[in-house]
């Protein structure tokens, strides 16, 4: 399975557009987007993977990532830098 990443967090956002047309390519049960990027927490070094109470986007997030065989990202760059929500993504990695 592919995991999709989308940095934008627009409603109309082009990049996620560009990650539901993969369907069209691959059978549907091979792509899966997360799409509660919005709902990651911020950064806390408090935050443990092993914590009993994962704050639940936390949860889906690690679950996916878990079953996923490659993650596939797409995402709009702001002043030469990624977008926060995908920043959130490597903090969390930090606490993992």
């Amino acid at each position: 399975m592919i995991l999709t990443l989308c940095g934008s967090l627009r409603a109309n956002s082009t990049n996620f557009a560009l990650l539901q047309a993969l369907v069209n390519f691959f059978p549907h049960e091979q792509i899966t987007h997360f799409t509660q990027l919005a709902q990651l927490p911020a950064f806390n070094p408090d935050l443990a993977k092993e914590q009993a109470t994962l704050p639940p986007a936390v949860a889906e997030f690690y679950q996916q990532l878990a079953l996923a065989e490659g993650i596939l990202l797409a995402s709009p760059e702001y002043a030469s830098e990624i977008p926060g929500a995908l920043k959130r993504i490597k903090e969390l990695d930090s606490c993992a």
